[in-house]
């Protein structure tokens, strides 16, 4: 077991985002490895997730400041999920300012766009920003398109790459079910992300809504603004199910039996979606957009039929090329499953961003 402290400071919840997913499962990866560690949440007090004011998320921060400030006693390192949007950044600062008081390096983990959305408004500290991660002792992005867009905004840093990860993998017993999956009629196509605008879910409910040939499972949590415009267009569809956020063996079987895994977003904030590497992991047939996350993510190689636009006339006729050919790209995806896998495993994500953290 690792004697020395590393402290965590993050949000956790429920892990029902991929940030806050990303941060239990590290943690919990790292207790495994024998990590000593102290961690503090974010959505204590609650102060983070869907719906939450700026104010509560900033007066949240600093109620859990008080545990932050004990804990940095016994770290020898200090890692650090950074809050992306103006007010959210402006109550990491104490953090910061903790670590290099108390001369503690600390690492931080950038899950997503929203740095770059929110570096150029009028009241974004843009050099406190710079200052920070130029003070850190390694800034993870999770692409390299994310780390050159990063880089561009603050070069002094230093900056790294750590992708995304599955802990939900297709196994060999599961073959010949997966490769049913592909076959079956209706042809189940599963969307698991949030319920917004930018994600595309409203052009793919249009896309197959009362169509027999497609039954489509939604899982994610619905953004307060789209929730009367979600229910108008659910209602009456009787090929499409809401599920509500779904986790554990529910998500796996979930995935496990879908065929197509569907997201056409072109949320600007869009990073590398855990779902749909998970999806991948599983064996879906994942049709999506090129945005530089995801194709950083898939790769140059992954099929270009299967990159669409957010369209609903697009995806109606994505949709009926893969009805129509059983998703024959899914046979590709099984015969290297275990290469498509690898990259992603849980214990290779953890150990990266340890030794980033420790400066090894």
């Amino acid at each position: 077991m690792m004697k020395d402290k590393v402290l965590l400071i993050a949000a956790f919840g429920e892990g029902k985002d991929g940030m806050s997913h990303a941060s239990i499962v590290l943690r919990d990866e790292w207790k495994h490895m024998g990590v000593a560690m102290d961690s503090v949440d974010f959505f204590e007090n609650g102060g983070a997730g869907v719906g939450i004011s700026a104010n509560k998320k900033v007066m949240s921060t600093y109620a859990n400041f008080k545990l932050a400030k004990k804990y940095i006693k016994d770290a020898k390192v200090v890692y650090i999920t950074p809050k992306m949007s103006l007010f959210g950044f402006l109550s990491c600062i104490p953090f910061y300012r903790l670590c290099l008081a108390n001369k503690v390096p600390y690492t931080l983990h950038f899950h997503g766009r929203g740095l770059q959305q929110n570096f150029h408004k009028p009241l974004f500290p843009r050099k406190r920003m710079q200052y920070y991660v130029k003070k850190a002792r390694s800034n993870i992005a999770l692409t390299p398109s994310l780390k050159e867009e990063m880089m561009a905004l603050m070069p002094e840093g230093r900056w790294d790459v750590v992708g995304n990860f599955s802990d939900l993998m297709l196994k060999d017993d599961e073959m010949e079910q997966k490769r049913k999956s592909y076959q079956q009629k209706p042809l189940q196509i599963v969307y698991m992300s949030n319920i917004m605008e930018g994600k595309g879910i409203f052009e793919l409910i249009d896309a197959v809504k009362n169509d027999d040939r497609f039954k489509l499972k939604i899982a994610g949590a619905v953004f307060p603004e789209e929730k009367e415009r979600f229910d108008a267009v659910m209602k009456d569809a009787k090929n499409i199910e809401y599920l509500g956020f779904v986790y554990g063996e529910d998500k796996r079987n979930l995935l496990k039996e879908s065929a197509v895994f569907a997201l056409p977003t072109a949320y600007k904030n869009e990073a590398q979606p855990i779902s749909m590497i998970e999806a991948l992991c599983l064996g879906c047939v994942v049709l999506t957009t090129t945005l530089p996350g995801i194709v950083d993510t898939l790769g140059e190689s992954y099929p270009q039929s299967l990159y669409i636009k957010k369209d609903v006339e697009n995806l109606k006729v994505k949709l009926t090329e893969l009805y129509d050919t059983n998703c024959k790209e899914g046979e590709v995806i099984l015969d290297r499953i275990k290469d498509v896998q690898r990259p992603f495993s849980v214990p290779h994500y953890a150990k990266q961003i340890l030794d980033l953290t420790l400066g090894q």
